[in-house]
């Protein structure tokens, strides 16, 4: 995979025209250490960093600067892969290594730690497949076998959460939340934990430990109808709740009133498949969906309106692995989208229609591929 590098030349209100821009292609005669780039962040400074096959790749826009996982302890990765890289409100750069492993680079010292510098963890190994950093500084590192932790400062000082501290429901974590009052969620596969932000006991729901911390009429249970499992509950507006499922549609939930809107197959003919898979709510609160079918769907919640974009793509071949669908909004409010299957674009919101960045097959201005 070759890295293209592109700067928009001025910003533009309406899409109606192709913006002008100026590319650039960068591979490994250029300094990167390896073709496959699988991750992407820009830290506050500005500076680029890139996760590949062979390590962490920092561009100050001139130059790559490599540095590789460490070796040669019981943290070490066994992969050079990096996966995914996030960084923390101390502008750190944490990365995920292909084998579970998670990693805090310092910037300043250019060195990394991994979960062997905590003194609990010393002769053992942490298979982590999150890293999630929050506003308060706290980031957390959730494994699907192995708990989760938190590391609480910039100095690395961490705390540990799994069955055998009896702080936690289960060592299966599936995701974690900061509430407005800093308090930390949990979920796992055996119920929910709260961990105070006052550093009090931790509180378990829906669990049979009776402890004197398990809360029993805490929660009420809303009955939506779904058939299947949730994927995700998401906020819209005060007013208007996402509740996604996997195969039985999608679900508005309205807050004021309680009122449930169901929109599925049998309600509405434009969803040709009650199969969905993520969301995103853009700035404009339209909901974009990735289903099981090619494109991407844009729902408006307040209209009703539902409409499914399928870009043209490069080739209609099947794939085993089809390319990834990612959606996300720049500085200048702009929505950019690869629908599944392909068709890297642009979204006209004055025209309510995907227009290919200089990737439509068909163009005279064709630069790169769509997929």
């Amino acid at each position: 995979m070759v890295l293209i590098h592109f700067t928009l030349c001025f910003s533009v209100n309406s899409l109606m025209s192709q913006p002008e821009a100026y590319f650039k292609h960068y591979g490994f005669e250029d300094g990167l250490p390896q073709h496959t780039i699988t991750d992407i962040l820009q830290d506050e400074k500005g500076f680029m960093w890139f996760s590949t096959w062979d390590g962490l790749s920092k561009f100050d826009g001139y130059t790559f600067t490599t540095y590789h996982l460490p070796s040669g302890n019981i943290t070490a990765s066994k992969s050079s892969r990096i996966d995914n890289l996030y960084e923390d409100k101390y502008n750190n750069i944490w990365a995920l290594s292909y084998d579970n492993q998670a990693f805090r680079f310092n910037v300043e010292t250019a060195s990394f730690l991994g979960t062997n510098a905590i003194e609990a963890c010393k002769g053992s190994t942490f298979a982590a497949n999150q890293i999630v950093p929050l506003e308060s500084g706290k980031v957390w590192l959730l494994s699907e076998k192995d708990g989760c932790i938190v590391i609480i400062d910039s100095l690395f000082n961490a705390e540990i959460y799994n069955t055998g501290n009896q702080n936690l429901t289960d060592n299966y974590v599936h995701a974690i939340h900061e509430d407005r009052e800093r308090n930390s969620w949990i979920l796992t596969n055996r119920g929910l934990t709260m961990v105070p932000a006052d550093g009090s006991e931790p509180v378990f729901y829906f669990h049979p430990l009776s402890t004197g911390r398990f809360k029993e009429n805490a929660f009420t249970q809303l009955f939506t109808g779904i058939t299947s499992d949730i994927k995700s509950i998401r906020e819209i507006s005060s007013e208007k709740i996402l509740i996604l499922s996997s195969h039985s549609g999608f679900v508005i939930f309205n807050t004021y009133d309680g009122r449930m809107e169901y929109y599925n197959s049998a309600t509405m003919p434009e969803i040709k498949s009650d199969r969905f898979i993520t969301s995103y709510i853009d700035h404009l609160k339209n909901v974009w969906l990735e289903t099981d079918q090619l494109g991407v769907s844009k729902f408006n919640p307040y209209t009703g309106k539902y409409i499914h974009f399928t870009p043209f793509i490069e080739s209609t071949e099947s794939n085993v692995f089809l390319p990834n669908f990612f959606i996300f909004e720049d500085k200048e409010d702009r929505l950019w989208v690869h629908p599944r299957g392909g068709g890297f674009s642009l979204y006209d919101k004055t025209n309510d229609r995907l227009i290919p960045f200089y990737n439509d097959p068909s163009s005279s201005s064709w630069m790169f591929s769509n997929m």
